[in-house]
């Protein structure tokens, strides 16, 4: 199934995406480092804003509820990621520390909802799909149950690290993601 074709809540996905996509999404995922189709089984994501900070579970926690924030690459494996893919193009993202899904906290449908790490129960707030922008070896990552991007977020009281949440998708830097395996 093409990326053209997806919807959330019934509203097709391109239309929630102010930014240019390729004519034939398939084809440019094919040639682009941040493919829809993946091969290898652990993943980094790095912010477009600040490339040396990732995705991150807080001090490694591998509790319901735990914070997920920008933290400066180490290797750890509360850093990676596993791309688990679901019906429809959707897939779940899975940090290999504690095994948790991430989550839109409550299928939070407003900006600035926070993503945190929950139990994987292929919930609608725990599908996310991948929309790969042209020419650029970047994505957004799009929430199911709200059709927003994760977002960078704002600085947290942990540590004053950023924590993720979602927002409108925008085409901003704080959404954009580089997506590669860890070195």
């Amino acid at each position: 199934m093409s990326i053209a074709s997806r919807a959330v809540n019934g509203t097709a996905l391109l239309a929630l995406l102010p930014i240019t996509l390729a004519a034939n999404p398939a084809t440019a995922a094919s040639a682009d480092a941040s493919a829809v189709q993946r091969t290898a089984k652990t993943w980094v994501l790095r912010t477009v804003k600040d490339p040396t900070v990732v995705a991150s579970v807080f001090n490694g926690s591998t509790t319901d509820g735990s914070t997920v924030v920008l933290f400066p690459f180490h290797g750890g494996n509360h850093q990676k990621w596993e791309m688990i893919p679901e019906k429809g193009g959707w897939f779940q993202l899975k940090d290999l520390n504690a095994g948790k899904c991430l989550t839109n906290h409550l299928d939070g449908v407003g900006d600035h909802a926070l993503l945190t790490m929950y139990t994987c129960q292929n919930l609608a707030g725990q599908l996310w799909a991948q929309v790969s922008i042209e020419n650029t070896g970047t994505s957004t990552l799009v929430n199911n149950a709200s059709g927003k991007c994760m977002d960078q977020g704002k600085p947290a009281s942990a540590g004053g690290y950023y924590q993720l949440d979602q927002f409108g998708c925008t085409g901003t830097q704080s959404e954009l993601w580089k997506i590669t395996a860890p070195p």
